[in-house]
């Protein structure tokens, strides 16, 4: 899992949000990051999760996707704000 070795690098001042699509490995997710109040876990399609982030004003510095997926990049990167 990257989200808990980022969470780790960022440290407390940092945030780290892990998106999970399915239900069970979200819950495995949030339950192997309770102890990392600067990590979040979100149980959605990554794509409804960007669409939500940009609404909101938020931004990411770095994206990490596991498994990659072919074409996602580009689809992100050109709508995502610089």
């Amino acid at each position: 899992m990257f989200a808990r070795g980022l969470s780790a690098a960022v440290g407390q001042e940092g945030r780290v949000m892990a998106v999970e699509a399915d239900r069970a490995a979200g819950g495995h997710a949030a339950q192997n990051l309770s102890s990392m109040p600067q990590a979040s876990v979100r149980r959605d399609k990554v794509d409804r999760v960007v669409a939500s982030l940009r609404r909101s004003d938020e931004h990411a510095d770095v994206i990490v996707l596991d498994p990659p997926r072919v074409g996602l990049a580009s689809k992100l990167s050109a709508t995502w704000p610089r």
